[in-house]
């Protein structure tokens, strides 16, 4: 997972693609299975992505972000082609969870 979010990370910042659309990416970090939690209250292994509206002065900033699961079937390499293309296909704000912050 570490190495799958880093380069994750790497490709979507090297893309400038959330500058595009006036949004700052704020984090990709993975995401593990918590074996103590029950099930249902936890997600399945796989990397966040983080990311905001660039606001004016005093205005509140829209919160967005991305659960992906990451299958174990695939290459580290593959696996963030994929990721990205998901993001890199749309506006991100579109497809992205709106969260409150």
């Amino acid at each position: 997972m570490d190495t799958v979010a880093r380069l994750f990370e790497q490709t979507l910042t090297g893309s400038g693609w959330f500058e595009q659309w006036g949004c700052v990416l704020a984090g990709v970090r993975p995401r593990r299975e918590e074996p103590d939690v029950p099930e249902g209250r936890t997600s399945s292994e796989g990397v966040d992505v983080e990311f905001h509206q660039i606001q004016a002065p005093g205005e509140r900033a829209c919160c967005y972000g991305y659960e992906f699961f990451v299958t174990r079937d695939q290459s580290v390499e593959e696996e963030v082609r994929r990721l990205a293309a998901f993001i890199l296909a749309d506006d991100p704000r579109k497809t992205a969870e709106l969260r409150e912050r």
